[in-house]
């Protein structure tokens, strides 16, 4: 980075939870809009590696409209930028409904994938701040399960060809696959083989179970080619469980 360039002003924001240290981390940088980095995607790939998080966000304030801010909003995994990310957003919002937007009760973030997203202030600001996003649903495409596909899934998980019930592609900036499983199957417990899990052409592996016929799904993400192994916390691509 060239000496004369300013250090911008970054957070740690911990998404989904009240507290320090519980949730899932985002680093979230904010880049003034006149500055060369506000589009330098390498500068960006570069500083969400150093950070080394599941993703970071970064902001470019974009003027307002009709009295709500606008911003430009990008996320970076260690490896690759992706193009929604929901733990990232929420924390977005966060850093700016308490440092940069004391009256703003909405904002809007334009994307370069997704188009416009929006956060709503939900409760007082501060630590445990209660934000609600309106994001994209995500389409997945049922495929037939074949004998082949469940005896791969079931020898990367160490189970059984039966206990795989079925899969869906989705495209998550590549292609990418949820695999159903048996509900009895405890997801904690497994011990995947990621470089069969995951195949090259293939950026998200979703594992997930439903029990009980009730809409609850348990669910484990798998993203070695996005620079995560697996995803502490996921929300974006299991919009495509929908």
């Amino acid at each position: 980075m060239p000496s004369d360039q300013q250090p911008l002003p970054f957070q740690l924001i911990n998404a989904f939870a009240a507290t320090p240290r519980a949730g899932n981390q985002a680093a979230v940088v904010v880049v003034p809009k006149d500055d060369p980095r506000a589009t330098d995607a390498k500068f960006m790939q570069a500083v969400a590696k150093d950070f080394n998080l599941s993703e970071t966000a970064f902001l470019v304030p974009h003027g307002s409209s009709e009295g709500v801010p606008k911003y430009g909003l990008r996320w970076f995994t260690p490896a690759a930028e992706v193009p929604l990310c929901g733990h990232a957003t929420l924390a977005a919002a966060t850093t700016l409904f308490n440092s940069y937007e004391p009256t703003a009760t909405k904002l809007e973030f334009e994307t370069k994938f997704v188009g416009p997203l929006y956060a709503t202030l939900e409760s007082e600001r501060g630590q445990g701040v209660q934000i609600g996003l309106d994001l994209p649903i995500g389409k997945a495409e049922v495929g037939e399960l074949t004998e082949g596909y469940a005896t791969l899934a079931a020898n990367a998980a160490g189970l059984r060809p039966e206990q795989v019930l079925r899969h869906a592609e989705f495209d998550f900036g590549g292609p990418s696959v949820i695999v159903q499983l048996d509900p009895t199957v405890d997801l904690a417990t497994l011990k995947p083989d990621i470089d069969i899990l995951v195949p090259d052409v293939t950026q998200y592996t979703q594992v997930l179970s439903a029990k009980d016929g009730r809409v609850q799904v348990t669910n484990r993400v798998f993203a070695p080619n996005l620079g995560i192994d697996e995803d502490p916390v996921v929300s974006c691509p299991a919009v495509a469980c929908n």
